[in-house]
C-alpha cells in the first residue's frame, strides 16, 4: 500500500524514483533510528537504500570528474525512459493481437504481476530485467514510444525499404520503410524519401512513374510539349482501338534514361536543374514522335475524322478505347438547339475508319435465309463497300440495297438489327445545355430528334431570333430575303435560314434551321404571299370545280380539305413555274406575279380534269382488290402497297406534272395484273419476280433521298417497267428494260452522292 502511494500507472521506474527522492528528503530530516523505522514501515529494506545512496554518490563524482554538468533543469518523463532504453534494447516487448507480449528473438513476455502495468494494456514495454520461472516474466516495467527505439538504437536497427513509388502529393519518390530490432518490428510502412536510400533506384522510378506517366507537375516546358504528343499518339490509339500500339513506355524510359541527369529524383530536382541548365540540354529532354512509337505510320485524317460539322459549328469528336463500357467508341457534344441540325445519314457513316467492321457487324444480324448467301462475311464486306459508298442514303439503306443487289433477295434495313452493334460502332450523342449539362445521351439520331425536336426548336428561335423576322404580312414590302443569316449562341456560331412561312390571317418571315426546312417553308409561305396579291384567283382556288365529286372519290384515301390544299399547291406549282427558293427579292416576285396570274384558271381546269380521270381510275382498280383476296392474298397486299405510292396523300403536288398524266395507265395496268393474276398466279409471281429486284432497291432510300430528281426519275422508270411486264397491251409511254433501269439506277447514286 506504502508503495502505491505513488501514483505512475504507466512506469515502475519512476515509482522507484519517486521513493529515491522521497527517500533523499527523509536523509535530511530524520535521524538514523528514525530513517530506518520510516524504511521499515514503508518495506524497504535500510540497507539496501544505503548502498543505493553510496551507488549515487560514487557515480555523481565520477560524472563530475569527468566534466558533465548536472542539468539546470530535471529531465522529463521521456527524457528517463529514452535514457534506460538505450541500455535495455534486449527487454522490449510488444503487445500483438492477441494480447501476448512479443520481445526480441522471438520471445514471449509477460507481465510481472506486482507491476503498476499488469493490469493494462500497454502497446509497447520496457523491462528492467526478464525472469524465467513458469513463463518468462518482464519486472519494473514502463510504457515506451516505438519512436524512442528508432531514436537511440539506429545502431542496432535493421532498415527495409520496399515498394518504391511516385507520390503525386509530395512530388517525390516514397518507398515503405520497416524497422526491425533483433526480429522485433519496432516501425511497419513509414513513407521516407527513397532518394535518400537509393539515389539511383529512385532516378529510375521517378523516370518511369514521375515523367513517362505523365504525373509531373511542373512548369518545365519539355513536359508540355511531350504531354501534347502523348496525348495526341494516345488518340490515334483510341481511333485505332489498340491501346499500346503508338505509345512505348520502354521507349520513353530508354530515351529519359539516356537524356536526364544522374541526380535527378523529384520535382524539386528537376527544377533546379532546369532552370540554370543551358538551352541544349533542356531541349534533350522534347521527345519526337519516333521516340515513343516507333517507326509507325501516320494515320489517314479522312479514315478519322476529328470534328464532326453541323452547320456553321465544328463540334469536337472524343475517341475512347474502353470495351465494355459506356464510354467506349466516339461521343460528341451537341448542343440542344443544334439537334434538328443533325443528319443521321451523315452521322451513320461519320467514321469511315470504323466502316469496314460495322458493315460486318451489321451483316452478322441478318437472318440465316439473307445470311447464308453473303458468306464468307469479310470477303462479302469488300465486294459491298464500292455499291454502299456511293449509295447516297442512310447506312443501313445502302448495305440494304448492296445486299439487296448482290443475292437478288429482298432485303430492307428492317431486317437488320443496329441495336446489335457493339457500343463503339455508335456515335454517343451527348445532348448539352447552354450551361454544359449532359441532358441525354443516345445514339439514335432520331429518336433524340423526336424527343427533344420541339425544345431545341424553341431555343434556336429564341437564340437567333432577330429584327428580320416579321408577321402579318401581305405584299412583298421588305428588302432582299438572304438565304442565311449568321448569328451566335453563347460563344458557339450558327446559321439561321431565312423563309417565307404560312401565319394565320398572311405570311411571316421565319428563320430555319437547316436548307431543307427553309425550302419547304418557302414555297408554302410565296404560294401564299402570291394569293394576297390576286383576289380573283384566290376565289377560284376556293371554289375548285366539282371538288365535291373528287372529295367523294378521294374518301379512301384522304381528307377533303386535304385534297383541296394538295391541288391548290399543285395549281401555284405549275402556274407560277419557277424555284421557289430563288424568289428572294420584291422585283422578283412581282415578275413572277405578273407571269402566272394568267395561267392559274386554265390550270385550275386541267389539273382538275386529270385528278378526276385518276381518282375515277383509283376506284375502278380498288373494285378488283376484292374478288383477289381469296385468291392471290400476297398479291393484293402488294397492289395495296403500290396504290398507296401512287395515289396516297399529297399525291398531286408529289408527283411530278410529266408523271401525273400517266397514272390512269398505271392504275388500269395494275387492274390488268389482278385480272391476270386470277388466271394464272404462278405466272405473276414469275413477272413479279422480274420486277423486284428493281422496286427493293426504292424501299431502301429515306424519304430525302427519294425526292432527289435522279432517284424520281428511276422511280418513275420502275412503274413504266411494271406496265411493260405486267400490261404490255398499254403500251409504255417511253422506252423501258431492265438494261435501261440499270443505268438509271448507277446515274441516279452517281448523282445523289456528289450533291
Amino acid at each position: 500500500a506504502h508503495h502505491r502511494a505513488y501514483p505512475e500507472a504507466e512506469s515502475d521506474f519512476l515509482a522507484l524514483l519517486g521513493i529515491w527522492i522521497d527517500y533523499k528528503v527523509q536523509v535530511e530530516a530524520l535521524s538514523r533510528r528514525q530513517l530506518r523505522r520510516w524504511c521499515e514501515d514503508r518495506f524497504l529494506s535500510p540497507t539496501r537504500m544505503r548502498e543505493w545512496d553510496d551507488l549515487h554518490r560514487q557515480l555523481h563524482k565520477v560524472m563530475r570528474e569527468r566534466g558533465h554538468v548536472v542539468n539546470a533543469q530535471p529531465a522529463d518523463r521521456d527524457q528517463i525512459h529514452k535514457a534506460l532504453l538505450s541500455g535495455l534494447l534486449g527487454n522490449i516487448a510488444r503487445r500483438d493481437e492477441r494480447g501476448f507480449y512479443r520481445g526480441t528473438r522471438d520471445r514471449i513476455v509477460a507481465i510481472w504481476p506486482a507491476s503498476r502495468l499488469a493490469r493494462t494494456k500497454a502497446r509497447w514495454i520496457m523491462a528492467a530485467e526478464l525472469t524465467e520461472t513458469t513463463r518468462l516474466f518482464a519486472r519494473h516495467v514502463s510504457k515506451i514510444e516505438p519512436e524512442w527505439i528508432d531514436e537511440v538504437a539506429s545502431h542496432q536497427l535493421r532498415y527495409d525499404h520496399s515498394e518504391a513509388h511516385w507520390s503525386t502529393k509530395r512530388e517525390c519518390v516514397l518507398a515503405f520503410e520497416s524497422v526491425s530490432l533483433w526480429g522485433l518490428p519496432v516501425i511497419a510502412r513509414r513513407p521516407v524519401d527513397y532518394a535518400t536510400v537509393e539515389p539511383q533506384n529512385a532516378r529510375g522510378v521517378f523516370i518511369r512513374e514521375g515523367l513517362a506517366r505523365d504525373l509531373v507537375r511542373s512548369s518545365a516546358t519539355f513536359l508540355s510539349h511531350n504531354r501534347a504528343l502523348i496525348a495526341t499518339l494516345r488518340e490515334e490509339e483510341a481511333k485505332l482501338r489498340s491501346p499500346g500500339s503508338r505509345v512505348d513506355e520502354e521507349r520513353v524510359v530508354a530515351f529519359f534514361e539516356m537524356h536526364l541527369p544522374c541526380d535527378i529524383s523529384s520535382t524539386a530536382t528537376l527544377d533546379s536543374w532546369y532552370r540554370t541548365a543551358p538551352s541544349l540540354a533542356r531541349n534533350r529532354l522534347f521527345l519526337a514522335r519516333d521516340d515513343v512509337a516507333g517507326d509507325v505510320d501516320f494515320l489517314n485524317a479522312k479514315s478519322f475524322p476529328d470534328f464532326l460539322q453541323v452547320g456553321e459549328s465544328s463540334l469536337t469528336l472524343r475517341y475512347c478505347c474502353a470495351p465494355g463500357t459506356d464510354r467506349d467508341g466516339v461521343s460528341v457534344e451537341v448542343p440542344l438547339y443544334l439537334i434538328n441540325q443533325l443528319k443521321p445519314a451523315v452521322t451513320d457513316r461519320l467514321i469511315p475508319g470504323f466502316l469496314n467492321d460495322k458493315i460486318l457487324m451489321l451483316l452478322k444480324t441478318l437472318p440465316k435465309r439473307f445470311r447464308r448467301l453473303l458468306v464468307p462475311l469479310p470477303d462479302m464486306v469488300e465486294t459491298l463497300l464500292p455499291i454502299i459508298k456511293t449509295h447516297p442514303g442512310r447506312l443501313l439503306e445502302a448495305i440494304a440495297a448492296a445486299t439487296s443487289e448482290q443475292t437478288g433477295m429482298d432485303i430492307t434495313p428492317q431486317d437488320f438489327d443496329a441495336n446489335a452493334l457493339p457500343p463503339h460502332l455508335h456515335l454517343h450523342i451527348e445532348l448539352v445545355d447552354e450551361q454544359g449539362g449532359i441532358q441525354r445521351v443516345g445514339n439514335d439520331v432520331d429518336a433524340l430528334q423526336r424527343q427533344f425536336g420541339s425544345e431545341g426548336g424553341k431555343r434556336f428561335d429564341t437564340a437567333i431570333a432577330g429584327s428580320i423576322e416579321r408577321r402579318d404580312i401581305d405584299e412583298w414590302d421588305f428588302g432582299p430575303l438572304p438565304l442565311k443569316v449568321p448569328g451566335k449562341i453563347g460563344s458557339a456560331r450558327v446559321t439561321a435560314y431565312p423563309a417565307l412561312a404560312e401565319a394565320s390571317g398572311g405570311v411571316a418571315i421565319r428563320l430555319c434551321e437547316s436548307l431543307e426546312e427553309a425550302a419547304v417553308c418557302h414555297r408554302l409561305g410565296l404560294h401564299q404571299l402570291i394569293l394576297h396579291q390576286l383576289p380573283v384567283q384566290r376565289r377560284l382556288l376556293r371554289r375548285i370545280p366539282e371538288i365535291d365529286r373528287l372529295c367523294l372519290l378521294f374518301v379512301t384515301v384522304g381528307s377533303c380539305k386535304a385534297l383541296r390544299e394538295d391541288i391548290v399547291h399543285a395549281v401555284l406549282d405549275r402556274a407560277f413555274d419557277c424555284v421557289p427558293e430563288k424568289i428572294r427579292n420584291a422585283e422578283l416576285f412581282l415578275e413572277l406575279v405578273q407571269m402566272g396570274r394568267s395561267s392559274v384558271a386554265p390550270t385550275v381546269q386541267q389539273l382538275t380534269l386529270e385528278v378526276g380521270e385518276i381518282l375515277t381510275q383509283l376506284t375502278k382498280t380498288r373494285s378488283k382488290l376484292a374478288d383477289a383476296e381469296q385468291v392471290a392474298p400476297s398479291l393484293v397486299v402488294e397492289v395495296k402497297q403500290q396504290l398507296e405510292r401512287l395515289v396516297g396523300p399529297g399525291f398531286v403536288c408529289a408527283t411530278p406534272p410529266q408523271w401525273l398524266p400517266e397514272l390512269p395507265r398505271f392504275l388500269r395496268a395494275v387492274a390488268l395484273r389482278i385480272d391476270k393474276a386470277m388466271i394464272d398466279p404462278e405466272q405473276d409471281r414469275m413477272r413479279c419476280n422480274r420486277v423486284e429486284p428493281f422496286l427493293a432497291r426504292l424501299n431502301t432510300l429515306g424519304s430525302s433521298t427519294l425526292c432527289s430528281p435522279p432517284v424520281v426519275d428511276y422511280r418513275w422508270l420502275v412503274e413504266e417497267y411494271r406496265v411493260s411486264v405486267f400490261a404490255q397491251e398499254l403500251k409504255t409511254s417511253r422506252p423501258v428494260s431492265s438494261d435501261r433501269l440499270e443505268k438509271q439506277w448507277q446515274r441516279a447514286m452517281r448523282s445523289d452522292r456528289t450533291t
